[in-house]
């Protein structure tokens, strides 16, 4: 992030603004992805993270001291995972399904935050006198919001572990496809190819993911901007 803004300006005062919004916006991202892999674990029957204190919405919970440098310097970064314990997840007859209920929980929170960020972009613009002297801080950081929750979302959805995508495909393989060697060499080298690419392209100015990215995100932009327009009709 930081590689960027100091490509794309030299104003300091600009690259502080953006830093400010950019790490308010990514801690509540990062705190609701997290609060609700943890929510939903606990509704299923595993209490694991509510006894190490991860069924919260407080962003110091869930912060992984080793992703702060990456974070800021590249604009890659994670939370803390969440310690979930699949033989705890009782409730439902099925455990896959379980697990990929807890999986996708964090993405479906990042795409409410996108919504409720886009109609208070709308309301903003709506409601708000036009030369309020805040207006540019706000529609500005509710404009980061939806990109940096659609962002998280797209991102955690590529099947490539650990992210919360292979999760949901790892439960659905058959069960003899997870112990081939193509699948187990998968598990344990796609993550260092994944961070590797991502270094790569911090320094290069580009993403080795943007396509997929921007693939996985269209139908929710579309969704929320559905949503967008048919609140500014009611305006």
């Amino acid at each position: 992030m930081l590689f960027y803004l100091i490509r794309a300006t030299r104003d300091p005062k600009e690259i502080l603004y953006i830093l400010v919004m950019y790490i308010l916006a990514l801690s509540i991202a990062f705190a609701c992805h997290e609060f609700a892999h943890a929510f939903v674990a606990l509704k299923l029957g595993d209490d694991t993270a509510k006894h190490m204190g991860r069924v919260t919405l407080n962003p110091l919970a869930h912060i992984d001291a080793k992703a702060l440098i990456p974070l800021l310097l590249m604009g890659f970064g994670w939370g803390k995972p969440v310690p979930v314990d699949p033989s705890r997840l009782t409730k439902l007859k099925s455990r896959s399904i379980s697990i990929i209920l807890v999986s996708i929980a964090g993405v479906t929170a990042n795409f409410i935050l996108a919504l409720i960020a886009g109609v208070l972009y709308v309301l903003a613009y709506g409601l708000l006198p036009q030369d309020f002297q805040f207006l540019p801080m706000i529609t500005d950081f509710l404009d980061m919001c939806i990109t940096l929750n659609l962002g998280l979302l797209a991102f955690n959805l590529l099947p490539i572990p650990p992210l919360d995508g292979f999760r949901v495909i790892y439960e659905l393989v058959p069960v003899k496809f997870r112990y081939t060697g193509f699948f187990k060499w998968y598990v344990r080298y796609a993550p260092l190819i994944l961070f590797g690419l991502i270094i790569i392209g911090a320094f290069a100015n580009m993403s080795f993911f943007s396509g997929a990215i921007r693939i996985i995100e269209w139908p929710f932009q579309q969704l929320i901007l559905l949503v967008m327009k048919f609140v500014a009709n009611l305006l």
